[in-house]
């Protein structure tokens, strides 16, 4: 009972960043209050060359099941209007909605999975392109054919550009904001969750600091332990209405 499967991104190298378990590479661990996407990196799962691991008679990747989704996959049109698609309450798009629809997914019984197979990768044109024409049209493409503006060897070659200028409107601050909304909305489903990631707001991000949003820091405490507040505050809010409606 398939929902999602996230796709593996061409990153510029034939080589993943980290061989990691694949619960740290797209995992919502309820028990730690932590979100895991490092899409970057292979599954340790699918290392060696067990039969299994493949598809019988190739030397192309099973899918790997995991209950997270980063912005990068595929679902099924009916599993997700099932669900609910994506929320509309979250402050940033990008920062937690697609993790959301994961657990919605998963809360209505659907499976989630990873393609880990490098040869099925997707092109990921970091931070978009500058000054040229789109990739795809902007309009539905219903059985129309697409027709690229870009042959495959220059999509490789733009997908090797790495910009340092995200060309992202969202200040630290307000992804200060986004982050402890968007996770406190996931961790809200059950009391341990929830008061630990509370707590790991408070030790990691109000008194120690560990936020940072596109390689900026907010230095004044008073000020951090304001936006954290004041996400709590309004996750809980939500939540309340949420549950009333439901």
């Amino acid at each position: 009972n398939m929902g999602a499967m996230h796709l593996s991104v061409y990153y510029r190298s034939n080589r993943f960043k980290d061989i990691l378990p694949v619960e740290k590479i797209l995992g919502i661990d309820y028990e730690n209050a932590r979100i895991h996407c490092k899409t970057s990196s292979f599954p340790m799962n699918r290392t060696g060359w067990k039969g299994d691991n493949y598809f019988k008679g190739t030397t192309i990747f099973r899918p790997i099941e995991v209950n997270n989704l980063a912005g990068v996959f595929l679902c099924k049109k009916k599993a997700y209007l099932e669900v609910g698609g994506f929320p509309d309450y979250f402050p940033t798009p990008s920062l937690g909605e697609e993790h959301k629809l994961a657990q919605r997914f998963t809360n209505n019984g659907y499976k989630l999975f990873l393609a880990s197979e490098p040869k099925s990768a997707v092109f990921h044109f970091k931070y978009g392109r500058k000054d040229k024409e789109p990739v795809v049209p902007l309009g539905p493409l219903h059985d129309s054919a697409v027709e690229f503006p870009l042959s495959l060897e220059e999509m490789v070659d733009e997908s090797r550009i790495v910009r340092v200028d995200t060309g992202n409107a969202v200040t630290v601050k307000e992804g200060m904001y986004s982050y402890v909304f968007g996770r406190l909305m996931i961790f809200s489903c059950n009391d341990s969750a929830k008061r630990k990631f509370k707590e790991r707001v408070k030790d990691e991000i109000i008194e120690n600091n560990s936020y940072t949003y596109n390689n900026q820091k907010i230095n004044d405490r008073n000020l951090r332990e304001r936006i954290c507040l004041d996400a709590i505050s309004a996750a809980e809010m939500k939540s309340l209405e949420i549950h009333r409606r439901a």
